[in-house]
């Protein structure tokens, strides 16, 4: 029987380099996760929030090697990014997480701050079982902070001594208020600990990287336009002094924080400083360990080079092809995406037009008004989806079957003839589109039934049998059905 002792002996005073630290603590994890039924007697059990955590009694201590360091001006500002996150700083540093790079990269900054190659940190497992069952591993990280990261540290007395030509009116009587009802809550040390931080100067337009890898959130990605944005619960008045700050750095006018969702916890960044906030933690992963990189930061850069901030949630994404933007539309029956262009004036979009033309693809223009309105039908569309390597992004992915098990299906039945139709009309919209689709001619209607039911088990898209035909309208499967019969029926194409 494995004990929980024996398990971490081989981990306990392990020498580390920072990059091997995820593979390190994710194999401890896993061996926790497979010995669980045999560990969970060792744990000290508690409730929470409908979950049950069962946290081990001993640390695992790790000596942390670092490689590489981060500039010493950086350092300060995106551990306070930390610090308004998920980061306590207090005579420990700590933290508690499932995930792995964000510790890694807690662990970045505090090394580079610290001019430290070497950091002892010691890890606390924690098996947290969720209302459906789900058993995943936290990390509760405590280490030892120099006089360096000692700046970070505040008490009540910092608070009070705090220069009071950087902190409004309304915001004074919020700390004397505060200040004076006895014990002070967590919920309360995370805004001191704000506070403190914006009126020093220590959170800068850097801090915004990390403070959305422990606090960012992302909303409607994939399609289209998306929000970005911080978690974090606060006073009205601790929010408008938020505001009034950041947009000190960002130059904005009025509010930097707009809508607020999930109970008033995730708070939105209004446009256009939505661009620079984008922008700014994008510029960040360039320069980062890859080893650091969280989920939610991966995410965000995917989102950033697809979609586009500031516009509303009924638009959709600008495409940049051949140098010109369109915008990226449903069709409005579910048929697809199609790009288009609205403009007045018409040397520009005569050029569009031509561009496009000249590079193979079919462009419709129509006049509604004073404006022309450019229209790229939806099989062009997905060339050129394809040819900037976004169509999965919208389409998603498919694996279509292979040609040889097509070719055994059609084989299968008495196919007597094919070919492809055309069928033009016009949209709701008042564009006009073209629609190719694959004709199979059976002459019976229960073979085409049949022969429908084969290719939808294999994959195929099949839009409809009419009259002993079916027919195949997708492009993808369009066109391997075709190289199929080209093989089994050739010259009825």
């Amino acid at each position: 029987m494995t004990s929980y002792d024996s398990l971490i002996k081989d981990f306990n005073n392990l020498v580390v380099e920072l990059e091997k630290l995820n593979s390190v603590l994710g194999n401890l994890r896993d061996l926790i996760i497979r010995h669980w039924n045999e560990l969970k007697g060792e744990t000290y059990v508690k409730e929470s929030l409908g979950m049950r955590h069962y946290t081990f009694p001993t640390n695992v201590k790790l000596n942390v090697l670092l490689n590489e360091k981060l500039p010493h001006e950086y350092a300060l500002p995106l551990l306070a990014g930390f610090g308004i996150s998920d980061l306590h700083v207090g005579s420990l540093l700590s933290t508690s997480t499932p995930d792995l790079k964000l510790i890694s990269s807690m662990l970045y900054v505090i090394g580079s701050l610290m001019n430290s190659r070497n950091i002892i940190a010691y890890f606390q497992p924690t098996a947290v079982i969720r209302s459906n069952g789900e058993l995943s591993i936290y990390y509760h990280m405590a280490l030892r902070g120099n006089n360096e990261v000692k700046k970070l540290i505040i008490n009540e007395l910092q608070i009070k001594s705090m220069p009071l030509s950087n902190v409004p009116e309304y915001l004074r009587q919020w700390l004397n208020n505060s200040l004076s009802g006895g014990g002070l809550s967590k919920r309360l040390k995370k805004q001191l600990r704000i506070i403190y931080y914006m009126v020093n100067g220590f959170i800068t337009r850097d801090s915004v990287f990390t403070w959305f890898m422990g606090d960012g959130v992302l909303g409607h990605v994939g399609r289209g336009s998306f929000d970005v944005g911080f978690s974090f619960v606060v006073d009205p008045l601790v929010r408008a002094f938020m505001d009034s700050y950041l947009c000190g750095l960002y130059g904005c006018s009025g509010r930097f924080f707009g809508s607020s969702v999930a109970g008033g916890s995730e708070h939105y960044v209004v446009c256009p400083v939505k661009a620079l906030v984008i922008n700014d933690v994008v510029s960040w992963v360039s320069r980062w360990p890859k080893y650091g990189l969280t989920g939610r930061v991966v995410k965000l850069v995917d989102a950033a080079k697809y979609s586009t901030p500031c516009l509303t949630y009924a638009k959709y994404p600008i495409i940049n092809i051949l140098g010109h933007d369109l915008i990226l539309r449903k069709h409005n029956v579910g048929r697809g995406w199609y790009l288009s262009k609205a403009t007045s004036d018409e040397k520009s979009a005569m050029s569009i037009l031509s561009d496009l033309k000249n590079a193979g693809f079919n462009v419709n223009v129509n006049k509604h008004g004073n404006m022309l309105v450019l229209y790229v039908p939806i099989e062009d569309t997905r060339r050129v989806l394809r040819m900037i390597g976004l169509y999965e992004r919208f389409y998603g992915s498919r694996v279509l079957p292979s040609l040889d098990d097509v070719v055994k299906v059609l084989g299968g039945f008495r196919v007597r003839g094919w070919h492809v139709h055309v069928a033009r009309g016009r949209n709701g919209r008042g564009y006009e589109y073209a629609e190719a689709c694959l004709l199979i001619s059976l002459g019976d209607s229960l073979m085409a039934r049949g022969l429908r039911d084969e290719l939808t088990g294999l994959g195929v898209r099949v839009r409809k049998v009419v009259w002993g035909t079916v027919i195949v309208c997708s492009p993808e499967d369009r066109e391997l059905l075709m190289r199929a019969l080209t093989l089994l029926v050739p010259g009825n194409g």
